[in-house]
């Protein structure tokens, strides 16, 4: 059968590439389309989906996926503390059952007071004034004041306060001095020292 002429309808000869009557080009033309019709969309060639994109969401389509917190380390353990009893403070020097305490100078002498004591080089007046015991001390550098100490033994204990001297009286308490004030009892405890001037005292009970 021989083609024919997709305008005109007219014969076309073999192996022609126009149409005779029409003039129009036949070979490999696309015929036109009629009035009232769509031309057909071209139809885009197909891609062959590749697995990766296959798998690929929008960004709003994908899960959220919350992230772990961040890792901090734990604190250091703090080494536990040795518990330890915190030393009980030593008894005051108690008086004996007939409310004495024994003072050890120094000097070589040793003295047993009961109650109020006035210690001194010349203590003799200022006790009798106040009713309290006399203890004398015999220091030649005469760095012990005339009315040096006043040492008083009572239920609670013995204590001991500088009475007004010029070179001051200390308390020595594990090797550590301080000083007594004036009308300001410090208790005693057991092995304390007082100094007066240059010379020392012991303090034990009676």
């Amino acid at each position: 059968m021989s083609a024919r002429c997709a305008y005109c309808d007219a014969e076309l000869r073999p192996n022609s590439m126009f149409c005779f009557e029409c003039g129009q080009l036949v070979q490999g033309a696309t015929p036109p389309v009629p009035a009232g019709f769509a031309a057909p969309p071209p139809v885009a060639p197909q891609q062959a989906a590749s697995p990766a994109a296959a798998t690929i969401r929008p960004e709003a389509e994908r899960p959220v996926v919350p992230l772990p917190p961040v890792w901090q380390p734990a604190p250091s353990a703090r080494p536990a503390e040795a518990a330890t009893a915190a030393p009980a403070p030593a008894a005051p020097a108690a008086a004996s059952a007939s409310g004495r305490v024994r003072l050890r100078f120094s000097t070589g002498e040793q003295v047993v007071v009961a109650g109020r004591a006035i210690i001194g080089r010349q203590p003799h007046s200022t006790a009798q004034n106040e009713g309290a015991q006399a203890v004398e001390v015999h220091d030649p550098s005469r760095s012990v004041s005339r009315v040096h100490l006043i040492v008083e033994v009572d239920a609670n204990g013995v204590s001991a306060a500088d009475a007004g001297s010029g070179n001051g009286s200390d308390l020595e308490r594990g090797g550590v001095r301080m000083p007594l004030r004036e009308g300001r009892p410090a208790a005693l405890h057991p092995g304390d020292r007082l100094w007066i001037g240059e010379v020392s005292i012991e303090v034990d009970a009676a």
